[in-house]
């Protein structure tokens, strides 16, 4: 269950890191989408893939956006994700082999 600020839209996933691979994140990602998660690199093909599904999933529409709809960036605070008509923050967990991914929308329109 994710709780947030009533309005403020949230996605979750959760994904077997062991069953994404760089050729699945390939498929997904730009280049500068794959460099900005470059500090993650042990997880990094999960991470985007977990990190596009639950964007996708807080815009309502997922079918839609996902995956060319959103843009994964690093910021000075983080990293963020980029859907057509706003932003959401990343967070995520490791949990053994598993990793879950939310994002929440910040407010700040595209």
């Amino acid at each position: 269950m994710a709780v947030g600020p009533s309005g403020v839209r949230l996605g979750v996933d959760l994904v077997s890191i062991n069953r994404v691979g760089e050729r699945h994140a390939a498929s997904i990602l730009c280049p500068a989408e794959w460099a900005a998660l470059e500090s993650e690199s042990a997880i990094r093909p999960a991470l985007a893939w977990a990190i596009k599904e639950a964007a996708a999933k807080a815009t309502g529409d997922p079918h839609r956006c996902f995956p060319d709809g959103l843009m994964i960036e690093r910021e000075p605070g983080g990293i963020v994700v980029w859907a057509a008509e706003c932003r959401f923050l990343v967070g995520w967990r490791r949990f053994g082999s598993l990793l879950c991914v939310w994002v929440r929308e910040d407010g700040t329109k595209a």
